[in-house]
């Protein structure tokens, strides 16, 4: 399975401290959220992702032709879509 993340900062899930900086991030009565995000950097430190260190305006293009020619593009994210031109 070939995955692949664009970020301005990516978060090094290998490093302690900033996984703990990232969980500072969710709020103290969701405790729900910290165990899925846990799940999520367990999954990623066993099979790490491709990340780029870009903004997504600028690199999705580039990022998007690194997929294998049978992958079914899944473009995510909460807030960034509304930066995107349709084309």
């Amino acid at each position: 399975m070939w995955r692949a993340g664009i970020d301005v900062d990516p978060i090094d899930v290998t490093n302690d401290d900033a996984v703990r900086w990232l969980e500072a991030f969710v709020w103290p009565d969701q405790r729900d959220r910290v165990v899925r995000l846990r799940r999520a950097v367990e999954i990623a430190r066993r099979r790490p992702p491709q990340l780029v260190r870009g903004d997504l305006v600028d690199c999705l293009e580039a990022v998007a032709g690194l997929a294998p020619q049978n992958a079914t593009l899944v473009i995510f994210h909460t807030a960034a879509l509304a930066y995107l031109d349709l084309e």
